[in-house]
């Protein structure tokens, strides 16, 4: 087997759109819209816990009940590309219950990071293959209330507009990779890292209509924070944090506004 190098990897982004607009034959849905009815369960970061991944999708696929990951399936744990293929078979089976959202690691070829133990191991046409995957994976689920990310949330006026996001552009930065910070005002852009303050927050949810942002990404953020307005989940082993995911049952909720309507529920 072949791998790439670091360096090689950076070769690959001079194909990339040419090879894009050559396989992307679906119209690629940045929002999925669904109605406030059953059971939802968010999962955070997964990071190559593949065990964790199963573990949830057994005792949580059950009729009536539709699982949302948030994205980030590769690199950091151990076995990357056997969680993020069980995922992908599990959503080819149950497309109507099971939801990939897209996450900053799953974009490298697009935009660099590090670690991307992931991305290094795989061949040519094999990175291209899963980042043509990966692309089509939607960046924002909307249920009632909620609206649930990878990381942080657009700068946009309406729902509407989520869907005319192009793709790399500041608003999808702000969607996978946007720190959270418990503060009233923040800068968008600290040390090249863009950051959402309460102040953003309110103005972007109150333009989406939405009370609940539901997100991962960031094992260093608090839980909760916007007194109860803002979750942030971590499900992989990867970090030394507890594994959570968010029970959001409207069975017994016809509203579900904050933290506390949700069952937060550690898993193992």
């Amino acid at each position: 087997m072949i791998f790439l190098s670091h360096s090689k990897l950076k070769v690959l982004k001079i194909r990339e759109e040419k090879i894009y607009k050559l396989k992307l034959k679906v119209l690629l849905m940045n929002l999925i819209e669904l109605a406030p009815k059953g059971k939802f369960v968010f999962v955070g970061d997964t990071h190559g816990d593949v065990d964790t991944s199963k573990f949830i999708i057994r005792t949580h696929l059950t009729e009536g009940t539709r699982i949302v990951f948030l994205g980030d399936y590769v690199d950091r744990g151990p076995r990357s590309k056997e969680n993020v293929n069980y995922l992908l078979e599990q959503r080819k089976k149950h497309p109507r219950k099971i939801y990939l959202l897209q996450g900053n690691h799953e974009r490298y070829l697009s935009y660099e990071f590090n670690p991307a133990d992931f991305w290094y191991k795989l061949e040519h046409e094999e990175a291209l293959e899963y980042e043509g995957t990966f692309r089509q994976f939607p960046l924002m689920l909307s249920v009632g209330d909620i609206i649930a990310t990878h990381s942080g949330l657009p700068n946009v006026k309406t729902l509407k507009e989520v869907n005319k996001i192009k793709d790399l552009s500041e608003d999808w930065h702000s969607i996978v990779w946007e720190d959270v910070v418990d503060k009233h005002y923040a800068s968008r852009i600290d040390n090249n890292r863009r950051r959402l303050s309460v102040g953003d927050l309110k103005k972007i949810m109150k333009g989406l209509s939405k009370k609940l942002l539901i997100r991962s990404h960031d094992p260093k953020a608090p839980e909760q924070m916007f007194e109860g307005g803002c979750l942030t989940l971590f499900t992989s082993r990867a970090y030394p944090r507890r594994q959570t995911i968010a029970i959001a049952d409207f069975t017994k909720k016809k509203r579900i506004t904050s933290v506390d309507d949700l069952i937060v529920e550690e898993i193992r």
